[in-house]
């Protein structure tokens, strides 16, 4: 009897156990319409364990005679009741196998669920799919799926019969065991009869049932959106930096740079980061077809994105993107514009995308798209993929197929398929794109099939990550671009820095003793009052290590005083190049800094790949001549992203000598690199991505980088690697990180890759240790003097001494790090020069080549940027002159340059010339800030100049030290125009200049000069005058109103954004400001049509909509026409109302407003056209039908007979008083077609001008007189 209890009640646990195990598996509440393949599979799951249970009692007899098993169930049990008892034992093991079995293959479900199989695309089909939208609202468009309300009643029922049949259930477990010891209330073979009949049946429908529950306990539209995920409990960090920034303003305000002028609003953000595509049309290698995309985004969109903008760029040159957006968002409009350009190519295009639901609004959602851009309806056809298969198996007239991943393996190779050369992944939950689906069905199967030279591919995921785009480009073969869109949620607060000169911020906080650089108090104040992560980002010529070592050597300190906190760990709050922090999303406080003058840059930068909550991102900036200027107008800079390309050019990366140092270092250094930062370092260097565990094909591409020439047949012949661990924060998690250190053990590849470069090295006095820098050892005083303090790796060294290809230095105490200037002279012993050109007598560009010996005595060491003068706030002088025991001679042979003469109208040519050297070797720094050194921008030293300098102030004599003269050995004519010289002074030539040379690239200086001097000039006061080098005036050797004057005059009168990016086009041709018919401007209100047109009331009154009207209007045309030119127009045999599309598609132009059938005589127009606009296009098609009669229409170019046309349609509308309306055309000409080759204009101009040379003759007889020279023309040309 305690036996057969102890069984019983195992079972029960047992049982009670799985059914709490069943509620644990199931999708969290905002998921649960995932829910159905699930109620699916518990019914076929139910009725297969029914029918198992059913076959298991068949067998249960035999069992009855064995003897133990006897003994165990009779033991207690009433004889009666034996086949009872017996029974209840085989229902609890059997529910219990039952309930174990479900809990097992939930468990499977559940942990592929999570790792992204899509319950769209591999459980549900089409009946299914009915069954959800029976029961829950799907909005795609905003990503939310709601329970309907009128199925909230059923949840509710659903939850109380799960629980009643739960009850039950249990309930008749006792009162079956009640009946064994009691038989007089139910009989042994009645109570055995239910069991098997019954019993099992209850557990089966209870796990129907409860599945059932979880399908439908989905949010509805009253629940908050927060409480999606009630059972995951997380947090998230807020910015309110507001008062954090006034307490910055409070103490540290004379160090910030950008006045009142912190906030970026998003508004500010969309109207800086959208619309100025015109430096983006510079970079284009497809001028044409990006201008043309772009246009026809503009129709959809009168904002543009910089972002997307970029992305449409790299698809007009054929690659392929991944772009974190949805298929129905803002990239919607880009989408559609370079589908509509791709398809005119003639190729085919195809949209996978999850589920059937999904495919048929992607159509709709398209083809609506499609008909914006187009006027009135799409030229394409987009179809399904039921549509693409009603055509015997394949539909060859549909141009865009958008389908399901699973349609796609069942496409055979045929016509649309072997034209297929674009391919858009909608994947917003990034499940194709992140395992071997896309692999297998996209990349192989098309990729077999096409006959497209190269596939291109456009991803559409709600989230881009890297590891994404490693999978995607491992997937595809080939490097992609990810894109998102850039419009931050909340504002962003930046703060600009000086770079500390006298006045420590430290001070400010009562912090004494060592140095601590400007980041530190910046970042203990943050700390102090809340900030629990701060992010700082620098490069190795900062002293971010040295730094970090004061500020621990003065913890205790700040513990007690700053922070009154002793437990406080600064090392879990301030991040130095922390790349994982970096790549997070949400809240940032950032410290950045502007080691390479490129401050508005790195703004933009962090803009575009930071975080989107509210932020604050302080930029810590050498002084330099650009810098106050670009603080100051940061947001207005920010706004004009061709501005800031403009001044800040992206600079390429010499791979070869990054490699180099990195191979290197990799000899030099105790145990080598981090696997993981040497794959970085080199994705960094070939601007592609290497893959996380790809350190031998770096490895390999570094040596054969660096020495093509040695056959690399095995790295582990030259490499070693140590595997190592390390407890890591990776992705937001804290975990053991395993890695490779790798070092290079080969000396003979050492000893080959230093005799072929001939690096410079440092030794580290004290320490034994030495590192090889990416300087040649011929050019180490172009960058050290003896003396000097700069910052290697982090720490502040001292230069001891220079000798042969070695450095010596030494490790000094925390303190700023100064700027340096060389006093140096110059003595040309060669000098030859060849004019490249000349700019209408304002300046002349000349190519030289110079033989010249540079011997430095010395340099200044400046304090404050390079400021003659006293500091205000420390009335100490900002800087002094060093001179070196021994001048240091360099010779320098066959060394090219640029000499740039200018015609500036002064009395004193030199005093003009020495402020031009200084403003242009101040741009240099921001132009080539990885090689200004290697350049010296100069004047010539003459009579007049030695006149000149012999009568200035003793205090601006330091200047003449700190300007480069060249003394060349064959005296340069004093009576001269004021000339600069820009030479190379490396030992190698690197042929910087190459570039500097080109007409635009000097006008740019030219133009960036004027307008920082004309800022200079305009403020007021000492602040920011970088010019006056610290004095009260500026110097008497620069003669700034002559320059200003000067640079304004030459200054090019640049085109306003508007007009760059054409937005005068869109104005004109979508009518979102003017009325695409007649260019009157639309104000309030205007008129629609019923197809999609819209134009102003003025049109609206005169629509022509009767055929009868058509018929009047060609009378009139026609009667006009022939009365004016004197000529005889063919009867046209009639006239055909057209959509758009058809127009377009005859005529071959999109720019078509009406087509000439020459084979019919047919005149098509459209229809709901104002009454001036249907005249217009009647008097052009009609001149056409005059050219069939009387031209060689095959043999005539196409400028001549378009020309011809727009000529006549032009004066006819001035013939019939409608001057506005000629003009609203005749301004739109030069925009028709969005291109260069544009025959409308083209040849009205040419006909315009040959028209003067035949004043008595009217257009239709110079067209005849033009015909033979054209045809002759065209003749040769073929």
């Amino acid at each position: 009897m305690v036996l057969y209890l102890f069984l019983v009640g195992i079972l029960m646990l047992a049982i009670t156990g799985t059914i709490i195990q069943i509620s644990r598996f199931n999708f969290k509440k905002a998921e649960r319409y995932k829910q159905l393949p699930y109620v699916i599979f518990s019914m076929i799951y139910s009725v297969v364990m029914a029918f198992t249970f059913s076959l298991l009692l068949m067998i249960i007899d035999p069992f009855l005679s064995l003897k133990w098993i006897t003994n165990i169930v009779l033991a207690g049990v009433p004889a009666k009741s034996y086949g009872a008892a017996f029974m209840l034992l085989i229902v609890l093991l059997s529910n219990a196998v039952f309930l174990w079995l479900e809990t097992l293959v939930l468990n499977i479900a559940e942990r592929c669920s999570r790792n992204g199989i899509s319950y769209s695309s591999f459980f549900l089909t089409r009946k299914a799919e009915d069954i959800s939208n029976y029961f829950y609202e799907f909005h795609d468009d905003a990503g939310e799926i709601y329970l309907k309300k009128e199925r909230i009643a059923m949840v509710q029922w659903l939850n109380y019969i799960r629980k009643a049949i739960l009850m039950l259930f249990f309930a008749m477990i006792i009162a079956a065991f009640v009946c064994i010891y009691i038989p007089a209330v139910i009989k042994g073979a009645t109570l055995l009869k239910l069991l098997k009949s019954f019993f099992i049946l209850i557990m089966a429908s209870y796990i129907v049932v409860t599945e059932a529950f979880y399908y439908l306990d989905g949010f509805t539209k009253n629940e908050q959106a927060t409480s999606f995920e009630s059972d995951d409990v997380s947090s998230t960090r807020v910015g309110r930096y507001d008062s954090l920034l006034k307490l910055y303003v409070e103490k540290f305000g004379s160090a910030i740079l950008n006045k009142d002028d912190y906030w970026l609003e998003k508004s500010q953000i969309e109207n800086g980061l959208f619309n100025d595509t015109a430096e983006q049309m510079d970079r284009s290698k497809n001028r044409s077809a990006f201008e043309t995309v772009i246009n026809f985004a503009k129709i959809s969109r009168r904002m543009l994105n910089s972002s997307y903008t970029e992305a449409i760029l790299n698809l007009t040159e054929g690659r392929s993107i991944a772009v974190g957006d949805s298929i129905f968002g803002e990239f919607k409009a880009y989408l559609t514009a370079y589908l509509n350009y791709f398809l005119s190519s003639g190729a085919k295009a195809v949209i996978i995308t999850g589920s059937k639901k999904r495919e048929d609004k992607i159509a709709n959602s398209l083809l609506h798209e499609f008909k914006k851009v187009n006027d009135i309806n799409s030229i394409w056809r987009i179809g399904t993929y039921e549509q693409y298969c009603r055509n015997n198996g394949y539909d060859k007239g549909i141009d865009l197929l958008v389908c399901t991943s699973d349609d796609l393996i069942k496409i055979d190779e045929n016509f649309f398929t072997m034209n297929i050369g674009c391919l858009v992944v909608d994947d917003p939950e990034c499940t194709y794109t992140s395992s071997a689906v896309s692999k297998k069905l996209i990349h192989n199967k098309i990729g077999e099939i096409s006959r497209v030279r190269k596939l291109q591919y456009i991803f559409l995921c709600n989230n881009i990550t890297r590891n994404l785009e490693e999978n995607i480009e491992t997937t595809i073969g080939e490097n992609i671009s990810s894109y998102r869109n850039l419009i931050s949620e909340k504002r962003t607060c930046v703060i600009l820095w000086k770079k500390e000169p006298q006045e420590k911020l430290q001070y400010k906080l009562g912090i004494k003793g060592s140095y601590i650089g400007a980041e530190y108090p910046i970042a203990l104040l943050a700390a102090k009052m809340g900030v629990s992560s701060i992010d700082v980002w620098c490069d190795e010529e900062t002293p971010y290590v040295t730094y970090s070592e004061a500020t621990n050597d003065n913890l205790d300190y700040l513990k007690l005083n700053l922070f009154q906190d002793a437990s406080i760990n600064l090392n879990t709050i301030v991040h130095v190049n922390d790349i994982s922090s970096y790549e997070e999303s949400g809240l940032k406080f950032q410290i950045v800094f502007d080691e390479h003058y490129n401050l508005i840059a790195l703004v933009e930068n962090w803009l575009k790949y930071g975080g989107s909550s509210e932020s604050m991102i302080h930029v810590i900036s050498k002084p330099y001549m650009l810098r106050d200027y670009l603080a100051t107008n940061f947001s207005k800079l920010i706004m004009k992203p061709s501005d800031i390309k403009r001044i800040m050019p992206s600079n390429g990366c010499d791979v070869a000598k990054q490699c180099v140092i990195l191979l290197l270092n990799l000899y030099e250094s105790k145990h080598g690199k981090k696997s993981s930062d040497i794959i970085k370092m080199c994705d960094v260097f070939y601007g592609r991505s290497f893959g996380e565990n790809s350190i031998e094909e770096c490895l390999i591409e570094m040596l054969y980088t660096v020495l093509p020439e040695k056959k690399v047949y095995s790295i582990y012949d030259h490499f070693t690697f140590v595997k190592c661990e390390e407890f890591d924060k990776i992705a937001g998690q804290w975990k053991f990180n395993g890695y490779y250190n790798v070092k290079l053990i080969d000396k003979d590849i050492y000893i080959n890759i230093h005799k072929k470069y001939n690096f410079l090295k440092l030794r580290f006095s004290g320490s034994g240790q030495w590192k090889t820098t990416g300087i040649h050892k011929e050019d180490v005083y172009n960058y050290y003097l003896p003396g000097q303090i700069h910052c290697f790796d982090g720490e502040l060294y001292r230069i001891n001494q220079i000798a042969a290809d070695q450095v010596e230095v030494m490790k000094t105490a925390p303190k700023d790090v100064p700027e340096y200037s060389s006093i140096a002279t110059y003595q040309v012993l060669k000098f030859q020069e060849k004019l490249l050109y000349t700019n209408h007598n304002k300046y002349s560009v000349s190519r030289i080549k110079a033989d010249f010996d540079k011997t430095i005595s010395g340099y200044y060491e400046f304090t404050d940027g390079i400021v003659f003068g006293i500091n205000n706030e420390s009335q100490i002088e900002s800087y002094s002159e060093i001179f070196l025991p021994k001048s240091l001679r360099v010779e320098r042979r066959d060394k090219y340059g640029i000499k740039l003469e200018m015609d500036i109208p002064c009395e004193n040519p030199v005093r003009a010339e020495f402020l031009i050297v200084v403003m242009f070797n101040e741009i240099i720094k921001t132009l080539y800030p990885g090689n200004y050194k290697d350049l010296i921008v100069c004047s010539a030293d003459t009579e007049l100049y030695r006149k000149t300098i012999s009568k200035i102030s003793a205090e601006e004599q330091a200047l003449i030290g700190f300007v480069p003269v060249l003394d060349f050995v064959t005296e340069v004519s004093s009576v001269r125009k004021p000339t600069i010289y820009v030479l190379e002074q490396s030992y190698q030539s690197k042929e910087i200049l190459a570039g500097l040379e080109v007409k635009d690239h000097i006008q740019n200086i030219f133009d960036i000069m004027y307008e920082y001097l004309e800022w200079e000039l305009a403020k007021d006061g000492q602040e920011g005058a970088y010019l006056k080098y610290g004095f009260d005036s500026y110097p008497q050797i620069f003669d700034t109103d002559a320059v200003i004057t000067y640079l304004g005059e030459v200054k090019t009168s640049r085109k306003s954004v508007e007009s760059a990016d054409g937005i005068i086009s869109q104005e004109l041709m979508d009518g979102a400001e003017r009325c695409p018919y007649c260019g009157r401007k639309i104000f309030a209100e205007h008129v629609e049509t019923t197809d999609g047109k819209y134009m102003c009331e003025h049109c609206a009154k005169q629509i022509v909509v009767q055929m009868n009207e058509v018929n009047d209007l060609y009378h009139t045309a026609k009667k006009l026409i022939e009365k004016h030119y004197r000529v005889k127009l063919p009867k046209i045999r009639g006239f055909k109302f057209k959509g758009r599309d058809e127009i377009v598609k005859a005529a071959g132009d999109s720019a078509a407003c009406g087509f000439y059938d020459l084979k019919k005589s047919e005149i098509w127009v459209e229809k709901y056209a104002p009454r001036v606009y249907m005249m217009s296009v009647i008097i052009h098609e009609l001149t056409h039908s005059w050219q069939k009669q009387h031209l060689d229409m095959e043999r005539c170019s196409l400028e001549l007979l378009e020309g011809h046309a727009t000529y006549v349609e032009l004066e006819m509308l001035h013939a019939l008083a409608e001057d506005s309306y000629a003009r609203n055309t005749l301004e739109k000409l030069p925009y028709i077609n969005n291109t260069e080759d544009n025959p409308y204009y083209q040849g009205y101009l040419l006909l315009k001008n040959e028209m003067k040379q035949y004043p008595n003759k009217n257009i239709f007889q110079v067209v005849k007189l033009l015909e033979e020279s054209v045809i002759q023309s065209v003749s040769a040309d073929e």
